[in-house]
């Protein structure tokens, strides 16, 4: 078992046991396989992110808050910080700054580690690129760097149909203006189809925050 898995099972026997709930019944509670369970707590199976989706809200908490149970609560060297916002691909339901949760050492260290940090998206408007519930990587940008990519943004206008909040996690792009208007639009796109693009006007778009770039989904390993 690695270091960072024995963490997170770990974990999951403390708050299991603040819970008082026993671990041979959590399996059942969680919907997964008990032999698997037994396989991940051994370290003989790696979770999957689905995996461990399932086993924290059978404990009735986030899976950010498991992460960071199971992460160092200082940086190492080219650690990432684990933030605690529901980034929806969607929204991310906390607009303010927060202290990171934890930390998370990866296999292999990215560049500009003191920029990146990791929070989960959850929601469908990013499919298949992103997936719901996935624990995502993204890097600090400037928003002048931000036309043409899939960024994670902030505006009190922003009211993203999956939950309503004033974040969002789309793909950012600049529409020429119609006749008369000075500046032109932004478009806030979903990969998935389904969703209409979120709108913002030349009057409001120029306080949009861009918070960073989306790099990757986090893998998590093989299993159930």
């Amino acid at each position: 078992m690695d270091p960072a898995q024995r963490k997170l099972v770990k974990a999951i026997r403390d708050i299991s046991r603040k819970h008082r709930a026993a671990l041979t019944h959590l399996p059942d509670l969680a919907g997964v396989s008990r032999s698997h369970f037994w396989d991940v707590l051994a370290g003989r199976k790696s979770p999957t992110l689905q995996w461990l989706s399932r086993i924290a809200q059978a404990l009735e908490i986030g899976l950010p808050e498991l992460f960071a149970m199971g992460t160092e609560s200082t940086p190492g060297t080219s650690a990432i910080p684990l933030y605690a916002l529901q980034a929806a691909a969607g929204s991310i339901g906390v607009a303010r700054e927060v202290e990171p949760l934890g930390w998370l050492q990866l296999k292999v260290a990215p560049r500009n580690a003191a920029q990146m940090f990791v929070t989960q998206v959850t929601g469908h408007s990013m499919e298949p690129l992103i997936a719901d519930g996935a624990l995502c990587l993204f890097k600090r940008i400037a928003a002048a760097e931000a036309e043409g990519r899939v960024v994670l943004v902030q505006h009190r206008d922003i009211r993203d149909v999956e939950t309503g909040g004033s974040y969002t996690v789309k793909r950012f792009k600049t529409v020429k203006a119609r006749r008369g208007a000075q500046e032109p639009e932004v478009h806030l796109l979903s990969v998935n189809k389904r969703f209409s693009p979120i709108v913002l006007k030349p009057d409001v778009w120029s306080d949009v925050r861009v918070v960073g770039e989306f790099v990757s989904v986090l893998p998590l390993g093989r299993g159930e």
